[in-house]
């Protein structure tokens, strides 16, 4: 299990880092760092940005924890089902139902061999 919550918590970084280190909007803050270094551009406006890259991310970080809570819930309920018990008389029905559709599978095979060989005659 600790292997999961590993690999889940290497997912979840991964996922947050992208929103913290986005490319595009870091160059517009570049930028704005820039013209405020060559006087081009008040600091004030750069506050602003800056103000404004934070609570953007803050929203893409919140939006980002409902949605992996979900894809967890998921991966979990599909954890769970893998791990039921299986009896021995589900694996019987399984594997007679397999048999079936061999059986069925083989048949329709043979169907069409034979409608081809009388389709050409």
């Amino acid at each position: 299990m600790s292997n999961k919550n590993d690999g889940q918590q290497q997912i979840l970084s991964e996922m947050v880092e992208k929103i913290l280190f986005n490319e595009k909007e870091l160059e517009i803050l570049r930028e704005l760092i820039n013209k405020v270094g060559r006087g081009s551009t008040d600091p004030k406006q750069l506050r602003t940005a800056i103000i404004e890259n934070r609570e953007i991310i803050k929203n893409k970080i919140l939006n980002l924890f409902p949605f992996y809570h979900k894809q967890i819930s998921y991966q979990r309920q599909i954890d769970n089902f893998a791990e039921r018990d299986v009896s021995l008389e589900k694996i019987k029905e399984l594997e007679e139902k397999n048999e079936l559709l061999r059986k069925v599978g083989e048949w329709m095979v043979s169907t069409r061999k034979t409608l081809e060989e009388e389709s050409n005659i």
